[in-house]
């Protein structure tokens, strides 16, 4: 037979670890949220280059030029590289092949699109590797070709280390609040038992019988030889 007070802290040491493993999930989710949000937000703001960039090329495409032939990119490219964070824009032809790049050294190399996601009904695409952000847009023609891609690659080393700096503040803030809060449910657990007579065994379980349990029949049977002993003192 288990004590009463071992009964309370055994509950309450369940309970209290119900409620620190709820509170972790829900730290552990507020943080993958604000990562993912952070990350949405980074993608949203170099989409807007991404897709300006496009707009511009798409512009001399209509005219019936080549993609090749849009020798103006070549200033374009670098001011739009200029935003926060954009460590190089190139233009890819349909084999991935820099034609335009604001950085000159990449000029004629061959751009790595593997394992890009793809989003917009798939004329945007996304990967993050190494702690940089590959964002393409495709190029389309004025027949409705696909001729290109607009690539922007982007340092998210400012995003990680943001993200570093709020692990550290939940973990900071996490500690005191796990304690307070176990320190709680023990109380609480302690004084529901305590108030309805469980830490002592109940009211009624002093005066309780602790003999033998009756067999089957047998408490008929007692009850009609009282009957019969009260019949005979009357």
């Amino acid at each position: 037979m288990i004590d009463g007070r071992a009964l309370v802290v055994r509950v309450g040491g369940v309970i209290a670890a119900t409620v620190a493993l709820a509170i972790a999930l829900a730290l552990l989710l507020a943080f993958l949220k604000f990562d993912q949000r952070l990350l949405d937000v980074t993608v949203a703001r170099l989409g807007l280059v991404a897709e300006e960039v496009r707009r511009q090329v798409e512009t001399g495409l209509a005219l019936g030029l080549e993609l090749a032939e849009l020798e103006d990119l070549s200033g374009v490219l670098p001011r739009a590289a200029s935003t926060s964070h954009v460590l190089h824009i190139d233009i890819l032809d349909n084999r991935g092949v820099v034609l335009f790049s604001s950085t000159v050294d990449r000029l004629g190399t061959r751009a790595d699109l593997a394992g890009l996601t793809a989003e917009a009904g798939g004329r945007l695409g996304h990967r993050i590797q190494d702690h940089e952000l590959l964002l393409t847009a495709r190029l389309g023609n004025g027949f409705g070709q696909v001729v290109g891609d607009v690539a922007v690659y982007a340092d998210l080393t400012a995003q990680h280390q943001a993200l570093e700096g709020v692990r550290r503040e939940l973990l900071s803030s996490a500690g005191p609040v796990m304690v307070v809060a176990l320190l709680m449910t023990l109380v609480a657990v302690f004084l529901t038992v305590r108030l309805s007579g469980g830490a002592d065994g109940g009211p009624d379980h002093r005066h309780q019988y602790h003999g033998a349990p009756l067999k089957p029949g047998e408490g008929r049977l007692r009850l009609r030889l009282a009957r019969e002993k009260t019949g005979n003192q009357t």
